[in-house]
């Protein structure tokens, strides 16, 4: 007799299978979207192997979404096309309450192989002054799951994620702000509004009339899967709410408004854990892989 995962599960040549259990519960389910979640770190010219963070030119994350409800077969996924890599200017993650770093898709669409031989890759060049230089690739210093999620306002979204790789995060990933989880109140900004000073890009997105209708003129608005499907999308996250200590920080009226406006940002938050819990299971689906880059 077939055990209750086969006889409820469905599996083609993906590698991957769609439990009818897990199907049931997307419905209801906060969750709009999961998948595999990389962090890749480039050092700077002539820098193959970063030590610290001072030696890192660009940061990355690839987010490599998957079906809601679906298992590892075998130990294999098959590649869909559909990664995205998200370009990450201040080179680390949000470690604090008070932090909110602009990120944007590089890509929205490629391939692994894609993102390996043309974005990620390394090249070597001449200058006239400093002679043969060397962008090396960016190397991969995480990789887990992740999920974007619903919130109750109306402006926000919610990123949660899970490390699979490494157990425990070194001095340098934890530099760039990895940790074993985390959580990031996400937020997609308006395109068509000025941007934050020194931040905005030149040639934001663009996106289709129904999609800038639902900004409503406001300038951000909640991120949702499809804005991801677009170059240039600009991704604002929000640090979890871990305020320094009292002496580690100087107090500042700016500071106690941040602090209060982060109280009200991050109160969906506190569900959280039922996300987490949801992670586990797809976490315990990946452990034990070396890795499901390529």
């Amino acid at each position: 007799m077939p055990d209750a995962t086969t006889a409820n599960s469905n599996s083609g040549d993906s590698g991957i299978a769609v439990e009818e259990a897990r199907e049931q519960k997307v419905e209801d389910s906060p969750i709009l979207e999961k998948g595999l979640v990389y962090f890749f770190l480039r050092g700077k010219v002539n820098v193959e192997h970063p030590e610290s963070m001072d030696d890192v030119k660009r940061s990355y994350m690839v987010l490599r979404p998957l079906p809601q409800g679906t298992k590892l077969v075998d130990g294999k996924i098959q590649d869909g096309g559909k990664n995205r890599l998200i370009a990450i200017p201040k080179k680390r993650l949000p470690s604090k309450g008070y932090e909110k770093f602009l990120t944007f898709v590089e890509v929205p669409e490629a391939s692994l192989e894609d993102l390996r031989e043309k974005h990620l890759k390394g090249r070597t060049y001449q200058t006239k002054t400093a002679g043969e230089r060397t962008d090396f690739p960016a190397q991969p210093i995480g990789e887990g799951v992740y999920a974007i999620t619903k919130s109750n306002n109306e402006r926000q979204s919610h990123f949660a994620y899970m490390l699979t790789i490494p157990e425990e995060p070194n001095e340098l990933q934890g530099d760039f702000g990895l940790k074993d989880k985390g959580s990031f109140v996400i937020s997609v900004r308006n395109p068509q509004t000025p941007a934050p000073p020194n931040v905005g890009i030149p040639d934001p997105a663009e996106y289709p009339k129904e999609i800038m209708e639902e900004f409503r003129g406001l300038k951000w608005g909640a991120v949702q899967p499809k804005h991801l499907d677009y170059q240039n999308t600009e991704i604002l996250f929000i640090g979890e709410k871990n305020f320094p200590h009292e002496g580690d920080h100087k107090r500042t009226a700016e500071l106690d408004l941040l602090e209060e406006e982060d109280e009200k940002r991050v109160a969906h938050l506190k569900g959280s854990e039922s996300v987490f819990s949801d992670l586990e299971l797809n976490k315990k689906d990946f452990l034990g892989i070396q890795t499901t880059w390529g």
